[in-house]
């Protein structure tokens, strides 16, 4: 009888440490699980995170170059005024199609961020539009012997106003590029 009593203690401490392992054998994998879940979430967001940044990087980067090439265009149909010549046809078509770039690059920074940035660029571009304006003017006063040095004075007005805004759009470039404000 003892031997029975015994084995049935032994059976029974057994069923007992089998089920205590069984659940702890799940709780393990419940917490296993619970953290592989959690890692491939973070890694997810740490992914969309990177990329959200390229695509800032490259609407600031676009930007940036369309209104280079624009500001050097428009110097350079200046520079024709100046000396008292006409523009070539090229130029004010690329000074436009720089632009369209340009309101583009506007277009992607409101959409990538940041909403500053996205502002500085519609300024911008704004700002060039006038100083195109006005190079266009100073061309047709040369050109019909009409006032040329009071559209040369508007187009000095207006590449003032351009450099006013193109140094607040460069320096927000360089705060995102550079510092790590792209990624706000």
């Amino acid at each position: 009888m003892a031997a029975l009593l015994a084995g049935a203690g032994a059976l029974i401490g057994a069923l007992l440490g089998a089920v205590a392992s069984y659940r702890g054998a799940k709780i393990g994998a419940e917490r296993a699980l619970e953290a592989t879940l959690a890692q491939v979430e973070r890694q997810a967001l740490a992914e969309h995170a990177h990329w959200a940044r390229e695509h800032r990087r490259t609407a600031w980067i676009e930007a940036l170059d369309a209104a280079a090439i624009a500001v050097r265009t428009i110097d350079e149909m200046a520079a024709h005024c100046r000396r008292g010549e006409g523009i070539p046809r090229e130029l004010p078509a690329r000074a436009r199609d720089s632009a369209t770039v340009l309101s583009r690059g506007a277009i992607h920074l409101s959409v990538w961020g940041p909403e500053a940035g996205a502002d500085a660029c519609v300024d911008l571009h704004g700002r060039i539009f006038e100083q195109f304006m006005a190079v266009l003017g100073w061309a047709r006063a040369i050109a019909s012997s009409g006032d040329p040095e009071a559209a040369a004075l508007a187009y000095e007005e207006a590449d003032a106003a351009r450099l006013d805004e193109y140094t607040t759009f460069l320096h927000l470039a360089k705060a995102a590029l550079r510092d790590g404000a792209a990624t706000s």
